[in-house]
């Protein structure tokens, strides 16, 4: 086998990627590094060598950057849930890397981390943080409604729990981005689900339906409570519910929901239910389903009011 060979057969097995010092371990010498780099056999890329004959490819370039940051650099966020099967679309490399570090890599974003005392993990040849870090991680530095889409995702998925994010929260409690993290987990463990509420109050005027209620009591004919609908339409009897990722979590919450939901049903309530994925990914789904909603509910009430005015006339004297 030539120095060449040997060389070919590092880079493929380090997924196409190399440095110059790894390259001249493995038997490259200087004269063919340079000749292999003038033919476009292979090319630099921020400061690492990619063997173009591997076909690069977006897991290439999170490997170059990776390889660039350091032996001791470990993917997080959104690059990590990746190699763990969560594609949360195209961005920067996320990577973790301890605080000492000082160097900047172009194209990448480098968190330079305090706790490094977890177990790390290797996935697709590459070392990555757990996945729980990952989380918080991709969740700490996501704008709030794609951050809700990612909660929504990862606890439909069981990767994690609201107990182990909280645990999290207090363990980064310095890092940046925890703040609002902590604020959406106290929300949702408190049942208010304010987020949600304000987001479909919003989505609800842009489409012009009015005459709901947010956070109303619903009572029964009796004067019974049957519970408190996120948004209410009373004179229509439509209650709209949205599952916020708390509701993933926790059984007993779940059972009340169901339960409550029935009661509603039985008392000729009709429940529309949405998760935070609807709200932010497929609003105008949610819009259409709504207004499908009211022109059933319209239809409905119509035929009540005519078959109350066929009884009186049935029953008017001759």
């Amino acid at each position: 086998m030539t120095s060449s060979d040997e060389f070919r057969r590092f880079v493929r097995a380090s997924g196409g990627v190399c440095t110059r010092v790894g390259a001249l371990a493995h038997g490259m010498s200087e004269r063919q590094f340079r000749t292999g780099s003038a033919n476009g056999e292979w090319v630099r890329y921020r400061g690492v060598w990619i063997l173009t004959t591997t076909n690069p490819s977006p897991r290439t370039v999170t490997r170059a950057a990776l390889l660039r940051a350091g032996p001791d650099a470990r993917l997080t966020g959104n690059s990590a849930l990746f190699e763990y099967g969560l594609d949360l679309g195209v961005g920067p490399v996320t990577i973790s890397v301890p605080e000492s570090t000082s160097r900047r890599i172009s194209g990448a974003v480098l968190l330079r981390d305090r706790d490094r005392l977890e177990k790390t993990h290797s996935v697709n040849g590459m070392l990555v943080m757990s996945r729980s870090r990952s989380i918080v991680d991709a969740l700490r530095l996501a704008p709030a409604n794609i951050g809700l889409s990612i909660l929504d995702e990862v606890l439909r998925r069981g990767w994690t729990t609201a107990t182990e994010l909280e645990q999290w929260c207090e363990r980064l409690r310095t890092h940046r981005g925890l703040p609002a993290l902590r604020a959406r987990l106290a929300d949702a463990q408190s049942g208010t689900l304010a987020e949600s509420e304000r987001h479909l109050k919003r989505l609800m005027e842009r489409a012009g339906l009015r005459g709901w209620v947010f956070n109303a009591e619903i009572r029964s004919a009796t004067d019974e409570l049957l519970g408190v609908g996120d948004c209410v339409h009373f004179t229509l009897k439509i209650v709209v519910e949205v599952d916020g990722w708390a509701w993933h979590t926790d059984r007993q919450r779940f059972q009340r929901d169901r339960d409550r939901q029935n009661a509603l049903v039985h008392a000729g309530w009709m429940v529309l239910r949405f998760t935070w994925l609807d709200l932010i990914d497929h609003p105008d789904r949610v819009i259409a389903s709504i207004r499908r909603a009211i022109t059933q509910a319209n239809s409905t009430s119509v035929q009540v009011r005519r078959q109350i005015v066929d009884d009186i006339d049935q029953n008017l004297p001759t």
